[in-house]
């Protein structure tokens, strides 16, 4: 009996003593970083935690912690959260901003030391109010690494594995409008159905990343919509459907290409069965006096048509030769 009380009584110990680390994001809310074609201003912080990705338009936060074996595992606990003015985050895709903090622990090996690498977006939406990380605690206790934290749902089913559903594609990145008409030539019958419980699922036209453990996607999510018309419950023909939809092109800084190197179009799914369908939230008007007038911003236009490979092979392609004509001219509008 004293030696189960024993072993008992170390094992409480053991796992009591885990070392906590508090960290605190030194805020900057106006950082210049350079992208491939200009330079954005971003809210950011420490050089060392700071990656913008140029491609999605979003900041991230990276830390590494040394392990004292294989088998610790990490957690993050008592994240603090303080607003973030949303007119600092012209550069950033506020579609993209979570509505609760995500995070994942990646075990790797740097000079024959075991550490973790912790990665996450440090900004939510709550409710339609923008907040920034501002301090969270580092938890390393024994046991073995949680590599990933939120990102995997233990999906049983997919969304599309029951009801109707309809396939289409946007050929233009921007806000769209959706007709009776055009629902009905998917086959949608458009007569019988709650306009209230209409959805529209998709990932956009974004390409994949290069390696599996960085697609955190299981299934195809939900986008918000405004529905025009969808109080009475029936879909009149004066009705319509907004949503922000993305096509396959745009500047992807892994693969260093303006062209989706695995799809041409940007499909997206509608249905009507089941429950009603997530809204646009209105956002609370603003009461104060503008602290930012904006005059300028940078744009820019590709030209990209992927026809030659030099080695016959890899991922590398390019567009018009210059050889016996070696002057082109091309022509852009703004």
């Amino acid at each position: 009996m004293r030696t189960k009380l024993f072993l008992v009584f170390l094992f409480v110990a053991f796992i009591s003593f885990g070392q906590t680390e508090k960290v605190e994001i030194q805020w900057n809310n106006s950082k210049k970083v350079s992208t491939p074609f200009n330079s954005v201003i971003v809210p950011g912080f420490q050089d060392e935690h700071f990656i913008y990705d140029a491609s999605s338009k979003m900041i991230k936060y990276v830390g590494q912690w040394e392990l004292q074996n294989s088998g610790q595992t990490m957690i993050l606990k008592n994240v603090k959260f303080s607003p973030i003015p949303e007119s600092v985050l012209s550069n950033i895709n506020k579609n993209e901003i979570p509505s609760e903090l995500t995070y994942s622990f990646i075990s790797t090996k740097a000079r024959n030391n075991s550490v973790a690498v912790l990665e996450f977006v440090p900004l939510i939406n709550d409710n339609g109010i923008l907040k920034k990380v501002v301090s969270f605690e580092v938890e390393k206790n024994p046991g073995i690494l949680n590599q990933t934290e939120s990102f995997a749902p233990g999906l049983t089913n997919s969304v599309l594995a029951t009801g109707d559903w309809f396939k289409f594609y946007v050929e233009k990145t921007g806000v769209h409008k959706i007709s009776k008409s055009f629902l009905a030539s998917l086959g949608i019958d458009v007569d019988n159905i709650d306009p209230r419980k209409i959805k529209i699922y998709g990932h956009g036209g974004e390409m994949l990343p290069l390696t599996n453990e960085d697609n955190h996607y299981y299934d195809p999510p939900q986008n918000p919509i405004k529905v025009i018309g969808e109080q009475d419950g029936s879909f009149d023909d004066s009705d319509y459907i907004l949503f922000y939809a993305t096509n396959t092109l745009g500047y992807n800084e892994e693969s260093r290409t303006h062209v989706n190197a695995y799809a041409d179009r940007s499909y997206y799914y509608i249905t009507a069965d089941g429950d009603n369908g997530q809204r646009i939230a209105t956002s609370p008007q603003p009461t104060g006096n503008a602290t930012l007038t904006i005059n300028s911003f940078d744009d820019y236009q590709f030209y990209e048509v992927d026809e030659y490979s030099l080695v016959k092979m890899g991922r590398r392609w390019f567009g018009d030769n210059f050889n016996i004509q070696n002057s082109r001219a091309y022509n852009f509008k703004f």
